[in-house]
């Protein structure tokens, strides 16, 4: 998907990375499984195109830990976040997906 801008001082989603599950406090990484989407793909949110995210968002870090939430088209706090990978969680059709994303 092309959002028509790629500007990096937002974020970008790396589908290149893995996909996820529910994180769970039981394991380390829970959620890292084969990912089926073509590796390299990757999608830009930025700001306009952040609010075609649907309902509501959960961001967590590589360890599980809820990081931020929020409604769209509300942006989760990027700056206050350290570079690395973090799992962003949406619903779509219903159905809760984990997105994982970098900060850089």
């Amino acid at each position: 998907a092309d959002f028509g801008a790629a500007e990096s001082q937002y974020f970008s989603l790396d589908f290149s990375l893995v996909t996820a599950q529910e994180p769970q406090e039981s394991a380390q990484q829970p959620w890292l499984s084969p990912n089926p989407l073509r590796r390299g793909q990757q999608l830009q949110l930025l700001p306009p195109a952040w609010a075609a995210l649907p309902h509501q968002w959960l961001l967590y870090s590589a360890t599980g830990q809820l990081l931020s939430q929020g409604e769209t088209p509300a942006l989760p706090h990027t700056t206050h976040l350290a570079p690395g990978y973090y799992l962003l969680s949406v619903r779509l059709n219903g159905k809760r997906q984990w997105l994982p994303f970098i900060v850089q």
